[in-house]
């Protein structure tokens, strides 16, 4: 299967202990396409549809990537997967999200 940075897919990150994200939810995919390629992992951040009002939280609108509602990237809760994790693409997000989501990151890290 071969997974782009930026897409958007359905995931299932199975039962979440604490404050975790977990269940079926679609995810960004983050890690570069170098990464994605030589890796069985992919870097990946879980979307929610609760706007929070956290800067860290980057929206992504409906009409432009594929979501049924818009939805925000929850930086706080990246993680790696098995692409075994993805059911459906849903989507791509532009460039300029995925740019803002991985300096979150980075200034996270």
């Amino acid at each position: 299967m071969r997974v782009i940075q930026g897409e958007i897919w359905l995931a299932d990150l199975g039962d979440p202990e604490g404050r975790e994200q977990g269940h079926y939810r679609p995810v960004l995919v983050v890690s570069n396409d170098d990464f994605n390629a030589a890796t069985a992992v992919k870097v990946i951040v879980p979307l929610t549809t609760t706007d929070r009002g956290w800067d860290n939280h980057i929206p992504l609108p409906a009409e432009s990537t594929g979501l049924d509602k818009p939805s925000w990237a929850m930086i706080e809760h990246v993680r790696s997967v098995s692409p075994q994790r993805f059911t459906r693409r849903i989507g791509i997000v532009p460039d300029a999200v995925v740019r803002e989501v991985t300096g979150w990151i980075t200034d996270v890290l």
